[in-house]
């Protein structure tokens, strides 16, 4: 679905945009509406790692992994992001996500929710292909933001995990017009 060679690509994009930015002093954020993605992990014997994506316009600044958290400590990890005005965040409300999307909207945060198995009606850009749900038009969407051929300006930090995630899932065309993205469990076999 995604070239290792377009992610590369983002990476140097983001060094070259760290670099300018003199983000290390916290001097110069980028420009554009900050959104926080958040995948909310789930404590126990086999817990899931919860994942917060930091983005601010075209630049991915950072993803947080964290391990053992609650939805009361990711709650709090999210609010933290959210003090930039005009910030939102979009959580992965199926399952344990709730809760915290639950929390934030309730403190009064803007909160959107996402749920990957909805309907949804978006195309890709030729408007060519449909997709099945919300979850397979994502996965197509970071695609054309990376593409060089589409003028990616898309950032993403220099993380060889976060790349080789990004790289893994694998796309087929399906019967009427409709482009399918192999399924979670297929991409962790």
């Amino acid at each position: 679905l995604i070239p290792m060679s377009w992610i590369r690509q983002a990476q140097q994009r983001w060094h070259q945009w760290f670099d300018r930015a003199d983000v290390r002093s916290g001097q110069r954020e980028p420009t554009g509406p900050r959104v926080v993605g958040v995948d909310v992990g789930h404590l126990g014997v086999n817990a899931d790692a919860t994942a917060i994506c930091i983005m601010q316009g075209d630049v991915v600044q950072r993803v947080d992994v964290h391990k053992g958290l609650d939805t009361s400590q990711v709650t709090t990890l999210v609010a933290g992001e959210l003090n930039v005005p005009g910030a939102t965040a979009i959580i992965d409300s199926v399952g344990i996500g709730v809760g915290v999307l639950d929390q934030l909207r309730h403190a009064g945060q803007s909160v959107r929710p996402f749920k990957g198995s909805w309907g949804t009606t978006r195309q890709d850009t030729t408007h060519s292909w449909k997709f099945r749900n919300v979850r397979a038009a994502s996965w197509w969407a970071m695609r054309e933001l990376l593409d060089p051929s589409m003028g990616a300006t898309l950032a993403l930090p220099d993380d060889d995990e976060l790349a080789i995630e990004l790289s893994m899932p694998r796309w087929a065309p399906a019967a009427n017009g409709f482009i399918d993205i192999e399924g979670k469990a297929e991409t962790k076999k």
